[in-house]
C-alpha cells in the first residue's frame, strides 16, 4: 500500500496555526451567513403566508360580491332586451299616424263644438230663461216656496 503523504507536513507550526485561524474565521463567516440566510428564509415564508392569507380573504369577500354584481348586470340586460324587443315589435310609424289622426279628429270635434256654441243666440236664450223664471215664480209663490 502506498503511503499517503501529509500535505501539511512541510508547514511550520505558525503557518499551520495561521491556516487553522483562517479556517476558523471562514467557518464563522459561513455560519453567520447561514444564520442570515435562515432568517431571510423565515421572513420570506412569513411574507408568503401573509400574502396567501390576504388573497384568500379577498377572494372570500370579493368574489361573492362580483357574482352578485354579474347577476344584477344579467338581470338588467334581460330587462333591456325585453324593452328592446317590445320596441321592435311596436309599430312606431303606425302609433305616430294614430296619434296624428287622433289630434286631427279632436281638432275637428273642437271646431264643430265651438261652431255650435257660437251658433247659439245668447239673447234669445236669456229671454227664454227670463220667461221661464217669470212663469215659474207665481207657481212657486202659490206652493209656498
Amino acid at each position: 500500500m502506498e503511503e499517503k503523504k501529509n500535505p501539511f507536513a512541510s508547514l511550520s507550526d505558525k503557518e499551520l496555526e495561521a491556516m487553522l485561524k483562517r479556517l476558523e474565521d471562514s467557518n464563522e463567516r459561513q455560519a453567520s451567513y447561514a444564520k442570515k440566510q435562515y432568517r431571510m428564509s423565515q421572513i420570506t415564508a412569513l411574507a408568503s403566508i401573509l400574502i396567501l392569507a390576504i388573497v384568500i380573504y379577498t377572494s372570500a369577500t370579493i368574489i361573492p360580491r362580483v357574482n352578485r354584481l354579474f347577476d344584477d348586470v344579467e338581470t338588467v340586460m334581460d330587462s333591456v332586451n325585453v324593452v328592446a324587443k317590445e320596441l321592435e315589435e311596436a309599430n312606431l310609424g303606425q302609433m305616430v299616424t294614430d296619434i296624428d289622426n287622433l289630434v286631427t279628429s279632436s281638432d275637428q270635434s273642437v271646431k264643430e263644438a265651438l261652431q255650435q256654441i257660437n251658433s247659439v243666440d245668447i239673447k234669445t236664450l236669456n229671454q227664454a230663461i227670463q220667461d221661464l223664471s217669470n212663469l215659474i215664480s207665481p207657481l212657486a209663490r202659490f206652493f209656498g216656496k
